[in-house]
């Protein structure tokens, strides 16, 4: 029963070409965690190669998202300042695509980033303030 987990597991989670990114999209989409949160739990879970690769795969869809909506809600006045770069749409791509998910068993993933980026975030959150209120 476990080979057949593992089996299962493999195919839904090891592949990143293969990975259905809208389960990050939604990570991403709540204002509790942004793509900071999303990227930071990819980099700890899959080698750095395959968390680049998987990182572009999320910043791309979220960029045609946001095309797409641009473009079915804005004036026409507007559509013309909010135009990309159409060849900005590569992909990376690398060979195989099969990686090893990391083992995070035991970890509250929420709490170590909260610790993680608390301790990056004070002194950039002081600076802003201070840029802010002038002091």
């Amino acid at each position: 029963m476990a080979r057949q987990m593992k089996l299962k597991f493999d195919k839904y989670w090891a592949n990143v070409n293969h990975l259905n990114v809208l389960m990050f999209i939604s990570l991403v989409l709540d204002p509790r965690h942004k793509l900071r949160y999303a990227e930071w739990i990819i980099r700890r879970s899959y080698d750095p190669t395959n968390a680049f690769v998987l990182c572009q795969r999320i910043k791309d869809v979220l960029k045609k998202l946001f095309d797409f909506y641009a473009s079915t809600h804005l004036s026409s006045t507007q559509k013309t300042s909010c135009t990309g770069n159409p060849n900005s749409s590569s992909r990376g791509q690398t060979q195989g695509g099969e990686g090893e998910v990391r083992k995070l068993k035991g970890t509250n993933l929420r709490k170590d980033y909260v610790n993680e980026i608390e301790s990056i975030d004070t002194s950039e959150t002081m600076t802003e303030l201070r840029q802010i209120f002038g002091r």
